[in-house]
Parts: structure tokens; sequence; C-alpha cells
């Protein structure tokens, strides 16, 4: 996983600086060759940077900033598959120890269960306690469906380090899936960038903007005719 973000960081960081060489050279807005875009070509070719980023670079025959992209996106392909078959791994290990160890039906149990488990050495003291605070929607019901009791307390640690591992691993996916999408954000913003100046309309009549959501940042791009 470290290793994966430095690799991240450092291709972030080689295409700043090709963008702050872009900028020294007054080639920011500029592709090598002098022609002109029709609005559908600019419109093509930002989406090829939403399908593969890189490939609106390379159409624009910046191959250096493109193999850049495809780079970072296999490095997260890659990371997201691991992702996935680690976090497999782990939730077989959690559950199958979980089934030998507290003898617990893990089959439909969602991760709230597998918490409770780890947290609790059986059924009986959860729900007492649940009970005593007076959260009685939460308590189990004592019927061997939800029954569940660790033959040791090693074993009860054991298992919730290996779900603690697992809920990690999972968090993993998010961030590869998560770094996708800003790749291909950040190739839209550089073929917009190199593109905006030979396209055949007024350069203000293509916009871009951020603006802030609930959740974090959004991102519009709009043509007019």
């Amino acid at each position: 996983m470290k290793l994966f973000r430095g690799f991240l960081i450092l291709a972030v960081l080689l295409n700043s600086i090709a963008l702050a060489q872009d900028r020294e050279e007054g080639s920011v807005v500029l592709a090598p060759a002098p022609d002109s875009l029709s609005i559908s070509k600019a419109r093509v070719t930002l989406l090829k940077s939403i399908v593969l980023p890189g490939w609106g670079e390379h159409s624009l025959g910046r191959h250096q900033k493109g193999y850049l992209f495809n780079g970072v996106e296999a490095a997260f392909w890659v990371a997201l598959a691991g992702f996935r078959m680690h976090t497999g791994v782990l939730n077989h290990d959690m559950r199958s120890y979980a089934a030998q160890h507290s003898s617990a039906s893990v089959d439909g149990k969602d991760e709230v269960f597998f918490t409770d488990i780890g947290n609790y050495n059986d059924i009986y003291e959860y729900n007492e306690q649940k009970l005593r605070y007076r959260q009685y929607g939460a308590v189990y019901p004592e019927t061997t469906e939800f029954y569940w009791s660790w033959d040791s307390d090693e074993s009860r640690r054991e298992f919730d380090s290996i779900r603690i591992r697992h809920a990690s691993a999972a968090r993993n996916i998010t961030f590869a899936l998560t770094g996708l999408v800003a790749n291909r954000l950040v190739s839209m913003f550089d073929v917009m960038l190199m593109t905006r100046s030979r396209i055949e309309m007024p350069v203000e009549e293509i916009s871009s903007s951020l603006f802030p959501t609930r959740d974090g940042m959004g991102f519009s791009l709009s043509f007019a005719f």
C-alpha cells in the first residue's frame, strides 16, 4: 500500500512538472499541430480521456503525457485487483475463524454482526449490555442463527484483528476507485488546456467549473452553441 501511494505521488509530481514546462514554453493550450479542432472532435477527445486517461493526450500528439496517465491508470487497476483479492481472502479467513472458534452461523451476516462478535465474548454478554443501556433494538434473538460464544478471549482478539484488517482492505478498494475517477478528471482538464485555443469557437464559449457539494467537490463542463 505504501509503495503504491509512493508511485502515485511520484506520478502526480511528474505530471505537475510536465504542466509547468508547458507553461514555460507557452504551449499549455497548444498541441504540436497548428490545425484547429471542431466542437465534435474536442468532445471526442474529452470522451477519450474519460474512457482511458491519456488517450486524449495521445490523439493530440502528446505521447509522453499520455503514457504518464496510462501508467497511473494501470497502477490503479492493478491495485484495485490486488485489494479485491486481499479483501476476499481476509473475508474468507474472518468467517472461517468465527465459525470454528465461536460456533457462530456466519452465512448472510453483515459487518455489524462481525463487529459485535469481535467485541463481546458471547451473545449473552452482548445482550446484557444492550439491555443495560436500553438499546432494545440492538438485542439479538438468542437463537442458533445469532448465537456465538468464543472458546477463549485470545481467539476473540485474533478474530477482531482479522476483522480490522478486512475493513482496512475494503477501504483500500474505495481508495483505488477514487483514484480511477480522479485520474480521468485530471486527464480531462489537461486535454481542455491543450485544445481550448484550437477549437473553432470563441474560447469563452467553453466553460468549466468546480463547486462544493455535500460529499466534496463537483465538476461541470459546458459548451455554448
